[in-house]
């Protein structure tokens, strides 16, 4: 199997901003360290261990240059096995599901041998219409991968 994990909210706490509730402001995209600070999920941190580099690959979205830069920085200190060629960050324009069809397609991968993780249940929801196996993490975990 081939795993795409989503970063935050998944194999990632969410980024703590400056903006009320803990929201991200755009002072915080472009000139803070949020997403540097992100915490590893441990469970995922051990798992990803285990598997194959080839199997696994990062899709997360971005809104600056300098969020991409922090989520590479972030991803080789906490999960170096995830090569930064299978690290795919994407603008929040784009749906995830498009660029994981068509990494399968450049890469010669098929859609049954994905799994996608995310806590986005509408990016579940499209995932699974088109033919991927998707699970949020708690599906993932509760139906041991």
């Amino acid at each position: 199997m081939k795993y795409f994990f989503d970063i935050e909210g998944t194999i990632a706490s969410k980024p703590i901003g400056t903006g009320s509730k803990g929201t991200m402001t755009l002072h915080d995209i472009l000139f803070g360290d949020s997403f540097i600070k992100m915490k590893p999920d441990k469970k995922f941190q051990e798992l990803i261990k285990t598997l194959d580099v080839e199997d696994l690959f990062v899709i997360g979205t971005i809104d600056s240059k300098e969020e991409i830069e922090q989520k590479e920085i972030w991803t080789e200190k906490h999960f170096p096995n995830i090569t930064r060629e299978n690290q795919f960050y994407i603008s929040s324009n784009y749906n995830k599901v498009d660029v994981i069809i068509a990494v399968a397609n450049e890469r010669k991968i098929s859609l049954n041998e994905i799994v996608f993780v995310d806590d986005k249940i509408s990016n579940i929801e499209m995932a699974k219409s088109r033919g991927l196996i998707a699970k949020t993490p708690k599906e993932f975990w509760r139906t041991k991968r």
